[in-house]
């Protein structure tokens, strides 16, 4: 269920320390060794990377948040150079 702009916007206003996590477990070693890393991009295209390569890139010393972005532009500069 998509989530509507004025509410997007409401969440982004809650402060870390507002937000009540104790009703969710901590995840341990376990979970990382077999969680995969879903990208989702806006026209519903879902990528799934190997939890080794999601490893990877967390530890990196530019972060996660980094590299999905980095991978987010390469496809749009692809799909662009498709296009044209």
């Amino acid at each position: 269920m998509p989530i509507s702009a004025e509410r997007l916007k409401e969440v982004e206003l809650i402060k870390d320390e507002d937000i009540n996590l104790s009703d969710i477990s901590e995840l341990d070693g376990e979970f990382f060794e077999h969680a995969a890393m879903v990208i989702r991009i806006p026209n519903g295209i879902k990528i799934v990377i190997a939890p080794q390569t999601w490893q990877a890139l967390a530890n990196s010393p530019e972060g996660l948040e980094y590299h999905v972005k980095q991978i987010k532009l390469a496809l749009k500069n692809y799909s662009e150079k498709q296009i044209t």
